[in-house]
């Protein structure tokens, strides 16, 4: 797309100094791509402290299995002493 723009110099020579860039398009192609990403950065501070959190949550709850959904282990011996697993079984 092409613009014209009145730019003051001294702007675009220290932006060509700092980015190293050789054309003037790349150069003010990529100002307003981290004019854009600073501002919307911005957006998102303002959300923090805007969100209420129920103080009676308790997040710990969703992370334990119910009793009666626990799996089990069945240990068994083969006489000589030593010890297998059985198949886990629902406790129900």
């Amino acid at each position: 797309m092409l613009r014209s723009l009145n730019l003051d110099e001294t702007l675009i020579q220290e932006l060509m100094a700092i980015n190293n860039h050789a054309n003037l398009e790349t150069i003010i192609e990529t100002s307003l791509r981290e004019y854009i990403q600073r501002h919307q950065r911005l957006k998102v501070l303002d959300l923090f402290g805007a969100i209420d959190y129920d103080d009676t949550y308790n997040y710990k709850a969703q992370r334990q299995i119910p009793e009666n959904e626990r799996l089990t282990e069945k240990i068994r011996c083969d006489g000589t002493g030593r010890r297998f697993l059985q198949d886990q079984m629902l406790v129900n």
